[in-house]
């Protein structure tokens, strides 16, 4: 098939970024193999609901075929195997990351939404806990801030910006530019809860926001984990 005029001058100026570099196959040999139902398709939300390709569906097939899988909380012998294939599929998910069994669990949800539901549900809030989260970020981080204004905590947004430098010299508050606007709230008859002890706070940042496709840098992780009294402190929530 003849390539067109529009592909090729998309080519000439993206195609060191076009596609999966590390892939034996390119991406237009992907999409004819295991993606022909997409002739004639533009499919754009991959990022929501991406697509199963025919290989994955024929590997499936082919395992519900030959093996009887229980309910994986139960204890027969079929429902071991269930729970096998999730506690293995549990352990890939950590290791990708890199994070170890004894600091970190993987739990499985329906989803983005579902996941960031159950941590503003299950999170520690008390009235000394600070939700902070950027500006770019998934819809359903709000919601979380609504968990954490319930308990009497404060949130607030930030904006980070583009280059995090390296030089070990610079001071976390540096990377960052604090809203002044923190956000306080306590529910008419709910007492403000105190703290029993150790305060827990949370900040949430999108790998890649799905909005505008803006990529974080990771760093930020160890940028947060090291200095968030200082980060804290810089803004308005030190005058509160």
């Amino acid at each position: 098939m003849a390539m067109s005029s529009e592909k090729e001058v998309f080519l000439k100026e993206f195609g060191e970024d076009y596609g999966y570099r590390n892939s034996s196959r390119n991406i237009d040999q992907i999409r004819a193999m295991e993606f022909k139902r997409l002739e004639g398709v533009v499919y754009l939300d991959h990022a929501g609901a991406t697509l199963h390709s025919e290989s994955q569906l024929e590997a499936v097939l082919k395992e519900l075929n030959s093996t009887v899988y229980g309910n994986p909380h139960s204890q027969s012998s079929c429902s071991m195997s269930s729970n096998d294939c999730v506690q293995k599929a549990r352990q890939q998910v950590l290791e990708f990351f890199n994070a170890s069994p004894r600091e970190y669990s993987c739990i499985f949800t329906s989803g983005a939404t579902a996941a960031l539901k159950l941590v503003g549900e299950t999170f520690p809030w008390c009235s000394e806990s600070s939700f902070m989260y950027t500006m770019e970020n998934h819809n359903s981080v709000l919601g979380i801030r609504e968990y954490a204004l319930n308990k009497g905590a404060t949130t607030f947004a930030v904006d980070v910006k583009d280059a995090i430098s390296n030089d070990s010299s610079q001071s976390h508050q540096s990377a960052f530019k604090i809203s002044h606007r923190p956000m306080q709230r306590c529910e008419a008859g709910l007492p403000n809860e105190g703290s029993t002890g150790k305060v827990h706070n949370l900040f949430a940042f999108p790998s890649e926001c799905n909005f505008s496709g803006k990529r974080f840098n990771l760093d930020l992780v160890n940028i947060v984990k090291e200095g968030s009294d200082s980060i804290l402190g810089s803004s308005s929530l030190s005058h509160r």
